[in-house]
């Protein structure tokens, strides 16, 4: 995954184990008054980050993705093992450039849309296009 690093963009997750206490903060009914003691613990690696072997970190830059919920310096998780399909958001090299869109064939063509007004991108024979991998989750400071 040492090639996939351009200009700082892309990272590998860290190997170590990232646990952290979650308090059970909504319940559905009445409230318990046990409910305060009821603790458990989430493995945020886990959760996040089923196939760390696979599993890498793009901050992205740009804004032609905010209609699908993707801003300008998020965090993706994005995992290279799952097979793209129409439809899917993707991690893609498009000319030696990486890009975030959305993945999709028309006509035995793909074309990779934005969700902005950004016109789509018709991938031609003479480009080079490349997937690396789906975005999985969205990491973004409130």
């Amino acid at each position: 995954m040492d090639k996939w690093i351009k200009n700082g963009l892309l990272y590998k997750p860290a190997s170590k184990e990232l646990i952290l206490p979650l308090k059970n903060i909504a319940h559905a009914g009445f409230p318990s008054p046990a409910a305060d003691f009821l603790e458990e613990n989430i493995d945020l690696q886990k959760l996040l980050i089923p196939r760390p072997a696979s599993t890498f970190l793009f901050r992205v830059s740009g804004h032609s993705m905010e209609a699908f919920g993707i801003h300008d310096n998020d965090v993706l998780i994005v995992d290279a093992s799952i097979k793209s399909k129409s439809g899917d958001i993707v991690l893609a090299a498009l000319d030696g450039e990486f890009v975030v869109k959305q993945y999709v064939k028309r006509d035995g063509h793909v074309v990779l849309v934005s969700g902005s007004n950004v016109s789509p991108i018709l991938i031609k024979d003479m480009q080079q296009f490349e997937i690396f991998g789906r975005p999985t989750w969205v990491l973004r400071k409130l």
